[in-house]
């Protein structure tokens, strides 16, 4: 339904998708719209596996209760951007690299000589000392 105060034009309501199996499009690609697919889980450590099963890694959220396990959990996920008990409502830092990781993007935006160094390949050279 078009709120009354929406352009004309192309409008997708925001919606939440739920009982989705994990080979559903909106489930294994990034979604750029007000859709949310919802997946129940029994265990962190299935969750944590489902959500690295994808060829994409912009960005993932964690939620809960216990920060500290949270925080955890976002150690394990494969992706470039990761929020704790929020999704880019405190927004981007400018100083903070941004990117993904997988097939989400090469290298990062912003971030200084962070963001520089992913468009590197680090070299180290051993030789003997003295030289």
């Amino acid at each position: 339904v078009r709120p009354p105060s929406a352009p004309q034009g192309f409008f997708y309501a925001p919606t939440i998708l739920a009982d989705l199996p994990d080979t559903a499009r909106i489930v294994r690609e990034e979604q750029f719209g007000p859709a949310l697919p919802v997946l129940s889980y029994e265990t962190v450590d299935e969750a944590v596996e489902r959500a690295n099963d994808s060829e994409y890694g912009l960005g993932a959220s964690v939620w809960g209760a216990n920060v500290a396990e949270a925080t955890g959990v976002a150690a394990r996920l494969q992706a470039g951007s990761i929020w704790i008990n929020n999704h880019l409502g405190s927004g981007l830092d400018i100083d903070a690299p941004f990117g993904g990781v997988k097939e989400s993007g090469i290298g990062k935006e912003n971030g200084g000589k962070l963001a520089f160094k992913a468009f590197c390949d680090e070299k180290y050279l051993y030789a003997p000392f003295p030289l």
